[in-house]
């Protein structure tokens, strides 16, 4: 939201910025030329302890998270907040069930929701449609996300459109050269759903021709609950792993014992901070992203083109949107050792190869997700959709 913010706010929007005010935060402030505007959660976190029920009390397609009971009271004050400070265009990111108290508390604002999961596609059929009626638009960070929404509500298909994320422009800034490297790097959650554990067994397969070669991953250990992955159990390449979304204490052993087969090749590096990540995809020879997860957009790939590596990931959600296979690099099937290795194996082997798609995915990221580029896309749209001058952002996060 603060790239877009700067952007448009160099564009001559007047941008506004509604997020949680933190203990002794002042309540507004101005930051890069965007109002930055702090509003009060209480009792907002009390009413979200209430997700304890999901999957006990709330039917599994209504989650507290799409229900009227998520964050009410800031949705209200941020409403009423926008009406009086005369935003034209309100950008809400996520949070469908907000649009009606927008429309109610601030009227004559336009109202643009932003997609960045499935849930629009997954959940509350009939409230869904009926708050979507209220959009002047719906953006989606993906056409995987959004023909899943157009799908299943073809009658606001119309409205829908799709607005690619945008990476950090200091991935373009590294030194790029992976025909000179020798490691693979994972980067992102250690989950079950990411694929780690096959991406593990794959380089294990391949490790003895790759002598000088290590599997690196970096990333908080941490399984996402299934009802976030496969709420309604229905995609097959989770099931192997459902065991540890539902017993998440399971799977730091099972990674930990996994990763002990090849001590010093294959290196559980932790989390680490953002700004770390560049030099990191500049260290390494591919950059692999094995998810077994459908993909709303994936981020990590993007970074690892925009710092000039090659990819190697799985046909999963946007990931076939945003990795050319063939030429930024390699796609293979969901859950599948087999093939994952051989595109190790095959990349690691010939670092021309390497070099010509590091090549090819910067390019491609420069061209296709630069904030510059995603921020003009954005105007067009709102001229599109809800023409005006002025546009405030929010946040519940």
């Amino acid at each position: 939201m603060l790239e877009l913010g700067r952007r448009l706010v160099a564009r001559g929007c007047r941008v506004g910025l509604f997020i949680r005010r933190l203990p002794g935060e002042p309540i507004r402030s101005l930051v890069d030329g965007i109002e930055v505007h702090r509003i009060a959660q209480w009792p907002d976190h009390l009413l979200f302890r209430l997700r304890v029920l999901d999957n006990l009390v709330l039917p599994a397609d209504r989650p507290l998270r799409v229900s009227a009971l998520y964050y009410p009271f800031f949705a209200r004050r941020v409403a009423r907040s926008v009406a009086l400070t005369g935003y034209d265009i309100v950008h809400l990111h996520n949070n469908a069930c907000f649009l009606p108290v927008f429309r109610r508390h601030a009227p004559k604002s336009r109202l643009v929701l932003h997609q960045h999961d499935h849930a629009l596609a997954d959940f509350a059929l009939e409230a869904t449609r009926r708050r979507l009626a209220l959009a002047d638009l719906v953006l989606a960070c993906s056409d995987h996300v959004r023909t899943g929404i157009e799908a299943r509500f073809p009658e606001h298909a119309a409205r829908c459109a799709t607005l690619h994320n945008g990476v950090d422009a200091r991935f373009f800034e590294v030194a790029s050269d992976p025909g000179a490297q020798r490691d693979v790097l994972f980067v992102g959650r250690l989950a079950p759903e990411k694929g780690v554990d096959l991406l593990i067994e794959a380089f294990d397969r391949i490790a003895d021709r790759h002598s000088g070669s290590r599997l690196v991953l970096v990333g908080p250990i941490e399984p996402a609950p299934r009802q976030f992955v496969d709420p309604f159990g229905r995609d097959p390449a989770i099931e192997p792993v459902a065991r540890f979304l539902e017993q998440p204490a399971s799977w730091r052993a099972h990674l930990e014992r996994l990763a002990g087969r090849r001590p010093g090749r294959i290196v559980l590096i932790g989390p680490r901070l953002h700004r770390e990540l560049p030099t990191l995809m500049a260290e390494a020879a591919i950059f692999a992203f094995p998810t077994l997860w459908q993909e709303p957009f994936g981020m990590p790939p993007v970074e690892a083109m925009a710092a000039g590596r090659p990819v190697v990931a799985s046909r999963a959600g946007a990931l076939p949107e945003t990795v050319r296979d063939g030429r930024t690099g390699l796609l293979v099937e969901r859950g599948a050792v087999a093939p994952l290795a051989d595109a190790l194996d095959r990349l690691l082997a010939d670092p021309e190869t390497r070099r010509a798609m590091g090549a090819a995915g910067r390019r491609h990221a420069f061209e296709h997700f630069r904030w510059d580029r995603v921020a003009d896309r954005l105007l067009g749209l709102y001229a599109r959709f809800c023409p005006a001058a002025e546009v405030v952002c929010e946040s519940s996060s």
